[in-house]
């Protein structure tokens, strides 16, 4: 898991595999279907500009140019106040994510006390308030508004629930579902994405919490809930894939977004695993491929552009987690680096990055 000094968890030790035979490739069938490497942006895709990173230990959110890898600077402070005299006290900070009114909502806190979803104003990196706190929220990581952004929902980790708030006012509204210590459930829920389909997909450590201490006991998987019922049940989508560093710890969520504009193609959605591997699987979770990531770093977010980019972070446990960001093309699937830099690395290991877990890439209006 990502919390903690221990972060394996001791179910799932396994004798690590060699990477090389985990490294599935893609079919002869899927290459084909990516075998064009982007060379420009398509017409209707605007050009990446920005890439925001979260740093968990440097409790900041740093900005780099998306073209260039260039470090622009600090984007958002350890502390700002906004007009309203609400104070964005950055602790931890997780999901990056645009809202449906414009605006930068950002996950923070260790401590229900703490613990809250921040707006900014996404072009100037000022603090525009807390937009919901409160309710049991206990370590806020996965956030997403619903498809008619009447709701966002927000993944509280270490309460093992999603909380729902008002879309336009950050009221409480509900716990819209709870783990029960069960297998197959909402436990240690990390990130969120609705899928072309309207339902929520949540990623899973597989822990559950008591009291904020957590325990380990279930499987690591991607779990969907159909907004559509009334039970508020979920069922497996992806269940736990075969450790590749002796543990596994589901993280980041994305579909492609030609799932959702209509332009064609494979609609595919990419997961990332904390212990390491980016993997690929189309719309019905079937496993595609396992894209390799360095060792030794523990990988964060996800971060997709309609232009063909997959943008991701992670740090190196074994140096002062120390951070990293790392590109790929989703549409051929081959790493994507800044140009001088190995593999797919776009940013390389730099003090800048501090623990780095949320990545968000922009275009510049």
């Amino acid at each position: 898991g990502r919390e903690g000094v221990d972060r394996t968890p001791p179910r799932s030790r396994t004798r690590p595999p060699n990477m090389r035979s985990l490294l599935l490739l893609l079919s002869a069938t899927t290459a084909d279907a990516f075998s064009s490497v982007i060379t420009s942006s398509p017409p209707s895709a605007p050009l990446t500009t920005r890439l925001l990173v979260g740093n968990t230990e440097g409790n900041n959110v740093v900005e780099y140019d998306a073209q260039t890898g260039a470090f622009v600077g600090e984007f958002i402070p350890p502390s700002s106040t906004a007009a309203n005299g609400d104070v964005c006290a950055i602790d931890a900070p997780d999901t990056l994510l645009i809202g449906p009114d414009g605006a930068l909502y950002l996950s923070s806190g260790t401590t229900p006390e703490n613990s809250a979803v921040y707006r900014f104003d996404v072009e100037s990196g000022e603090c525009l308030g807390i937009f919901a706190q409160g309710s049991g929220m206990f370590r806020p990581y996965g956030l997403a508004f619903s498809p008619d952004n009447a709701y966002l929902y927000v993944a509280s980790f270490k309460s093992d629930q999603l909380l729902r708030f008002d879309g336009i006012t950050g009221d409480f509204v509900d716990v819209y579902a709870e783990g029960t210590v069960e297998a197959d459930g909402l436990n240690g829920p990390n990130i969120l994405a609705f899928g072309p389909d309207g339902k929520l997909y949540v990623t899973t450590q597989g822990s559950y919490s008591v009291n904020g201490t957590l325990e380990y006991a279930f499987e690591s998987q991607v779990i969907v809930y159909d907004l559509s019922s009334n039970d508020n049940s979920a069922s497996v989508f992806i269940p736990q894939p075969e450790p590749i560093n002796g543990y596994i710890s589901l993280l980041g969520i994305e579909f492609t977004p030609n799932c959702y504009d209509g332009s064609g193609g494979s609609c595919d959605v990419f997961v990332s695993d904390f212990a390491g591997g980016i993997r690929q699987y189309d719309a019905t979770g079937t496993f595609k491929g396992l894209w390799e990531t360095p060792a030794n770093y523990n990988m964060g977010s996800l971060s997709l552009t309609p232009s063909g980019e997959l943008f991701s972070v992670g740090f190196d446990g074994s140096n002062g987690n120390i951070g990293a960001a790392f590109r790929y093309n989703w549409i051929s699937g081959e790493p994507y680096p800044l140009p001088g830099l190995d593999g797919a690395t776009f940013v390389a290991p730099t003090a800048e990055l501090q623990r780095c877990v949320g990545v968000l890439a922009l275009p510049r209006p």
